[in-house]
């Protein structure tokens, strides 16, 4: 979608999904722009491991990049367990965010 090409010019994959404003803003491009029954939140699952400790950085026309993988068992006790309602907030405001822009629309 041309919407979302526009965004990608502006923003890092890591910035749509970490500011709950564009993150919402691109789950809502499909939702008006076809008839559809469902939406999907705009998230990426690699935030989980980096809320966990993992370094991770997307590189263009490369893709993901994990700085410090896990390849020992000292990296595994290094991983930190943590709180989604703090590390992944920004889709927990996105998912809000949508509801309100949703009005009731969709379930």
């Amino acid at each position: 979608m041309s919407e979302y090409q526009a965004l990608k010019q502006r923003y890092s994959i890591l910035d749509m999904v970490k500011q709950p404003d564009v993150a919402a803003e691109v789950t809502m491009q499909p939702i008006r722009a076809f008839d559809v029954d469902a939406g999907i939140i705009f998230a990426d699952i690699l935030t989980l491991p980096e809320a966990m400790g993992l370094q991770l950085e997307f590189i263009k026309d490369h893709g993901p990049v994990i700085h410090n993988p896990i390849r020992s068992m000292s990296d595994i006790n290094a991983l930190r367990v943590c709180d989604p309602t703090e590390s992944l907030s920004f889709t927990l405001e996105a998912i809000k965010l949508v509801k309100k822009n949703l009005a009731g629309k969709l379930p």
